[in-house]
């Protein structure tokens, strides 16, 4: 028997920048993900390891935390960008927070 499907995720090599991020119409600044493995995915922010993004079948899982061995799971998507965009920080909300607006 002869698989027909095409393969699950094309080879990638290097850094890629998050395009479009979930409701934005602009790029998240600083965002970088890059293929560590067949299916796992390293996510850079400002030059800072934020998260990882497991393939698992169809589905992306996002994990957030600095180490690989570490990382806890912190959300699950069909689409690539939104599991990325669910491990860059909330720079709006952060910057709220600093002010004393919760």
């Amino acid at each position: 028997m002869t698989d027909t499907l095409p393969g699950r995720i094309p080879p990638v090599r290097g850094r890629r920048t998050l395009a479009h991020p979930p409701g934005s119409s602009t790029p998240v600044p600083g965002v970088i993900w890059e293929r560590i493995d067949t299916e796992a995915y390293a996510v850079s922010v400002d030059g800072c390891t934020v998260g990882f993004i497991d393939v698992v079948g169809t589905v992306f899982v996002s994990l957030a935390g600095h180490r690989y061995d570490r990382a806890v799971e912190v959300a699950q998507s069909l689409v690539f960008e939104r599991a990325v965009a669910s491990l860059a920080p909330r720079r709006d909300s952060s910057s709220a927070h600093r002010a004393g607006r919760d």
